[in-house]
C-alpha cells in the first residue's frame, strides 16, 4: 500500500510536491462551500454530543489537578521557592485549564488519524519553534497555523520520532528594513512603559490609602470615577498591567519542567513533551524579573485588602500579581462578572472561576452558595446613541465559528462540532429570508481587529451564496463605529449568538431577535427553563425557521411587536432575574472600602 503524504497547513503545504491529504481539520478549515461541509466532517471532532462534552470536561478538570501539583513542585525547585499549590493555580489560572483543553482536542484527533503505516510526513523543525510570553499569547499561538505545525510536530517527537521524512524551518532572515522596525516598536513599548512606570511613583501618594484596587475592570468611566470619589480615595482604579522584557531560552530549567512523570499515559506523555516548548516564558525565565515587578507594584498600595477583576481571566501578568498579593499579604480577590453569561451552561467553567478566586460577584443573579454575592454589573452594557450614523433597517450581528473549543462549555457553541451546526444554522436562516428583505439587511461580521485569534472559519465566504444582496457595514472593535453605535442606530437587531451583544441590545430596549440551538448551547438541568421568558416573548429563537418567520412577521413595523406590553413584560422580568440595578455593586464595593 503506497502512503499518503499527509498535510498539517498551508505551511508544511508549501513544503511539499507530492498529492497531499490533510491529517486532521486543516481540510476542514480552508473549505470554501458550506454545502460541501457535511456530516461526515463530525468526525474530525472528538466532542459530538452533551455527553462527550461533560466526559471531556471531567477528563481535563482531574488532569488539570494532577498536573498543578507537578508544575507546583517542579516549578518551587527550579525557582529555589516554597510558593504554595493556591499561588500557583492563581498565576496559572485559566491558562494551564486552557493549554490542557486544547491539547486534548489535538491529541484525541491525531491519535484517530496517524498510523505508522500510512503516511510520509513532514514536521516543522525545532529551530523554527516559538515560546510564548505568556499565556496569552501561547493561547493566541496554538490557535495559529505556526502553532499547529509545531504541536503536530511534538506529537510526532513524542510518539514517531523515527517515521518523519524531512522537517522545514519558517523562520527566515528579517530584512535591515524588518530589524529597524522591530527595534523601533521594542523601543516606543518599552518608553511607554517608562512614562507609565514613572506616573504611577508620581501618583505613589494617592495609592497609599488604597484599600481596594479595581484591576482590569471593565466599568464605565463615570463608575469608577464615582467609587473613587465617594470611597475618598480607598477604591482606585488600575485598568491593567503592562510590561514587556525579552528573555532567553533555558533548556535546562524547561528539560526539568518537561520530565515525564511515573505512571504517565500517552496523553501525558503528549503534554510534558509540549511544556519544554510552550510553557510561558513569564513563569519561567522571566518569573524572577516578574515576581520582583509584583512585589514593587505591591509596595505601592501598603494597605491592599481587596483586588476586584475580571480581565484575571487571560491576563498572565495580573494573575501573578494577584497570587504573590495573596500569598505575601493575604490580599482577597473578587471576581466582578464578565459581559457573559455562563453558569446555566454544561460544563464546570464557572466552578472553575470560581475555584480561582475568593467571592464571585454575579451580575444579579442568586446561587446558594456563600462564594456567591449577587451584585450587578457596572459595564456600559447601554450608551447614548452617537451622531452621525446611518439609520439601518436590520443588522446582523455575527459572530466567530472556531475549529477548537477554548474550554469544554456549551457556553462556547459556536465552537467545535458546534460550528458547523452554526453555519447550518444560520445557512437555513438566511435560505428563508426573501430577497427584497435581504437588502435591508446590515451584515455586522466579527472585528478583526480583535485580539484574540484562532483557527476560525471564514464565515461569511462559507455563506456568501446566501448573503447575496445584504450589505456589509463597518465592524472593527478599535475603530469606526461601535456594535453598540451600530444596534443603537437600527430598527431591528438579529444576533446570531448569545455573548455579549444581545444582553447589550436588550439592555437598551432595542427590538432584538436572537438564535439560541439548545442542542449545541445545552443547559444544564437546574435550569432547564433559564431562556423561557425571551421565547415566549419571540426574543429568543431555537431553530431558524422560527427566527425567519418572526422577522417576515415584524420587520415592517418591529417596535408593534417589541412595545407591546407581553413582550416588555417577558423581557424586562428576564433582565431583573439576571442584572440588579448599578448601585448594588457601587455599595457593595464601597463597604469593602470602609469594612
Amino acid at each position: 500500500m503506497s502512503k499518503k503524504n499527509y498535510i498539517v497547513s498551508v505551511l508544511s503545504e508549501i513544503h511539499a510536491n507530492q498529492t497531499l491529504d490533510s491529517v486532521y481539520q486543516f481540510s476542514l478549515i480552508r473549505s470554501k462551500n458550506i454545502d460541501k461541509i457535511n456530516e461526515d466532517y463530525i468526525s474530525e471532532f472528538n466532542v459530538i454530543n452533551k455527553e462527550d462534552l461533560i466526559n471531556s470536561c471531567t477528563y481535563v478538570e482531574k488532569k488539570h489537578n494532577l498536573y498543578l501539583n507537578i508544575i507546583t513542585e517542579r516549578l518551587n525547585e527550579i525557582h529555589k521557592k516554597n510558593f504554595s499549590t493556591e499561588f500557583w493555580k492563581r498565576s496559572f489560572s485559566q491558562g494551564l485549564l486552557r493549554q490542557i483543553t486544547f491539547l486534548h482536542q489535538i491529541f484525541v484527533l491525531l491519535e484517530k488519524k496517524i498510523t505508522t503505516a500510512c503516511f510520509d510526513l513532514v514536521s516543522l523543525s525545532p529551530n523554527s519553534f516559538l515560546i510564548p510570553a505568556d499565556f496569552e499569547e501561547q493561547r493566541n499561538f496554538i490557535g495559529s497555523l505556526h502553532g499547529q505545525e509545531q504541536l503536530f510536530s511534538i506529537y510526532i517527537q513524542s510518539f514517531y520520532p523515527k517515521i518523519s521524512r524531512e522537517s522545514f524551518s519558517i523562520f527566515q532572515k528579517k530584512s535591515l528594513k524588518n530589524l529597524f522596525r522591530d527595534s523601533l516598536k521594542k523601543w516606543f513599548r518599552n518608553f511607554v512603559n517608562l512614562v507609565k512606570s514613572c506616573l504611577r511613583k508620581k501618583n505613589g501618594f494617592d495609592s497609599q490609602k488604597c484599600e481596594v484596587l479595581l484591576l482590569g475592570c471593565f466599568f464605565a468611566n463615570y463608575h469608577i470615577d464615582d467609587l473613587v470619589k465617594k470611597s475618598f480615595g480607598k477604591i482606585k482604579s488600575l485598568s491593567n498591567i503592562i510590561y514587556s522584557k525579552n528573555y532567553v531560552k533555558n533548556d535546562r530549567i524547561r528539560f526539568e519542567l518537561s520530565k515525564l512523570p511515573d505512571g504517565a499515559d500517552r496523553f501525558d506523555e503528549f503534554f510534558f513533551k509540549s511544556l519544554k516548548y510552550l510553557f510561558p516564558k513569564d513563569l519561567l525565565e522571566g518569573f524572577k524579573y516578574n515576581i520582583s515587578y509584583s512585589e514593587k507594584l505591591l509596595n505601592q498600595y501598603p494597605n491592599l485588602r481587596y483586588i476586584v477583576s475580571e480581565a484575571w481571566l487571560s491576563h498572565t501578568k495580573i494573575n501573578l500579581f494577584r497570587a504573590y498579593a495573596y500569598d505575601s499579604k493575604n490580599v482577597m480577590t473578587y471576581y466582578n462578572e464578565h459581559n457573559c453569561i455562563f453558569h446555566p451552561f454544561i460544563g464546570n467553567f464557572v466552578d472553575f472561576q470560581t475555584s480561582n478566586v475568593d467571592k464571585y460577584l454575579t451580575f444579579g443573579w442568586s446561587s446558594d452558595s456563600d462564594k456567591f454575592s449577587s451584585t450587578s454589573s457596572l459595564f456600559p452594557f447601554s450608551i447614548k446613541k452617537k451622531k452621525h450614523i446611518e439609520n439601518l433597517d436590520v443588522l446582523y450581528v455575527s459572530n466567530p465559528v472556531e475549529f477548537f473549543f477554548p474550554t469544554y462549555s456549551s457556553s462556547y457553541s459556536n465552537w467545535g462540532y458546534g460550528s458547523i451546526l452554526h453555519l447550518k444554522f444560520v445557512k437555513s436562516f438566511f435560505q428563508s429570508i426573501p430577497q427584497n428583505l435581504k437588502h435591508k439587511i446590515s451584515y455586522r461580521s466579527y472585528p478583526t481587529d480583535y485580539q484574540i485569534s484562532g483557527l476560525r472559519f471564514n464565515k461569511e465566504e462559507l455563506l456568501a451564496d446566501y448573503l447575496n444582496g445584504i450589505k456589509f457595514v463597518s465592524s472593527f472593535k478599535f475603530k469606526g463605529e461601535t456594535c453598540k453605535e451600530q444596534m443603537l442606530s437600527s430598527n431591528l437587531v438579529i444576533v446570531d449568538f448569545l455573548s455579549t451583544s444581545y444582553l447589550e441590545a436588550l439592555h437598551m430596549n432595542i427590538p432584538t431577535i436572537a438564535f439560541w440551538d439548545p442542542k449545541t448551547m445545552s443547559l444544564k438541568d437546574e435550569y432547564n427553563d433559564f431562556f423561557d421568558d425571551l421565547i415566549n416573548a419571540k426574543i429568543l429563537h431555537t431553530t431558524p425557521k422560527s427566527a425567519a418567520d418572526h422577522l417576515l412577521k415584524v420587520y415592517e413595523n418591529p417596535n408593534e411587536w417589541w412595545n407591546d406590553k407581553h413582550t416588555q413584560d417577558l423581557k424586562d422580568a428576564w433582565l431583573s432575574r439576571n442584572f440588579g440595578k448599578p448601585e448594588i455593586l457601587k455599595n457593595y464595593l464601597l463597604d469593602l472600602a470602609k469594612s
